[in-house]
């Protein structure tokens, strides 16, 4: 094995171990995260019980007549306070009322929380996707095809377009199963006869030199395959997308044909929108960036349709 395979193992081998220990904080965080919600599952069912015994004496309080209800009074200094005093019952709803601000106060909490183990999640799918490219259309001829073959097509995939990898250089490749554009498994009954086949190089410079050769593709003839020339096949090299932005890639491209947009892609971290040939470049990183777009296009539509009115009176 030579020098700088070596080396590259090693800095593979780190890079899982800290991955790992990234991930076994993120398991810690979690596992806080659901005691601290089986608490407020607990005190939410206390108020409630308190509030089904509130409403089953009110609703016999008030089958009594007036001459019947005991009347309020302030609790003298020497008297036990009972349920009819004022004090008593202010007293019971300012803690109920503390009760619940301390549990929006943990459900706020939890909140940032999460979106911080859901942000850290995303960035090491996003790191580990960086090293992937997604192969569509590569033909299947074995059914039960070995991850060596997967990784045999691909080579000959990449040298049919032009590009200089070899065996080493990937890391693993595997056939999955096709989705819908919303990110969803198809059923068995949909799926392509061709499954896609995602490829993890070991360098990144490797797999943008691909990326770059992509538009080769159309070399890449039936034949090459062993396939008749007849074949339908269309073979793509696209980028590999990680479950966050292939949903916020969905959503911009239905905002796109809504908002008639011309441009609506996506690369690497973000998603991005563009009206015409003319105009800026839209850049959206997350859902909220679209929702807020959405907003301000609802919002500057309101706010011509009110001139347009004014206009016509």
């Amino acid at each position: 094995m030579h020098v700088q395979q070596i080396l590259q193992y090693v800095r593979c081998v780190i890079l899982y171990i800290k991955m790992g220990e990234q991930v076994k904080l993120l398991r810690k965080e979690n596992e806080d995260l659901k005691k601290q919600l089986s608490e407020i599952q607990t005190n939410l069912v206390s108020i409630q019980k308190e509030d089904n015994y509130e409403k089953q004496h009110g609703a016999g309080k008030k089958q009594r007549t007036w001459s019947q209800m005991p009347s309020l009074r302030i609790a003298q200094p020497d008297t036990k306070p009972n349920e009819n005093d004022v004090q008593f019952l202010s007293n019971e709803y300012d803690d109920l009322l503390k009760r619940l601000t301390n549990l929006e106060a943990q459900v706020s909490e939890i909140a940032r929380k999460t979106e911080s183990i859901s942000k850290a999640i995303d960035d090491i799918q996003l790191y580990s996707y960086q090293y992937n490219l997604k192969l569509v259309g590569v033909p299947q001829t074995d059914p039960d095809e070995k991850a060596s073959n997967t990784v045999d097509l691909c080579l000959k995939v990449f040298s049919g377009i032009g590009a200089d990898v070899s065996a080493s250089d990937i890391d693993i490749a595997h056939r999955v199963p096709t989705r819908n554009q919303n990110g969803r498994r198809r059923q068995a009954s949909q799926s392509l006869t061709n499954p896609p086949i995602i490829c993890k190089f070991t360098r990144r410079i490797i797999r943008d030199d691909v990326l770059s050769k992509r538009r080769n593709s159309n070399r890449l003839l039936p034949t090459y395959f062993g396939l008749q020339s007849g074949n339908d096949m269309k073979i793509s090299i696209l980028s590999h997308f990680t479950p966050r932005l292939q949903e916020l890639l969905y959503l911009a491209k239905s905002f796109k044909e809504q908002g008639n947009y011309k441009y609506c892609w996506a690369k690497d971290t973000a998603v991005f929108l563009r009206k015409s040939d003319s105009s800026r470049v839209i850049r959206l990183n997350t859902v909220q960036d679209l929702e807020e777009l959405c907003q301000s296009k609802a919002g500057g539509a309101a706010r011509n349709e009110t001139v347009f009115d004014s206009a016509q009176s």
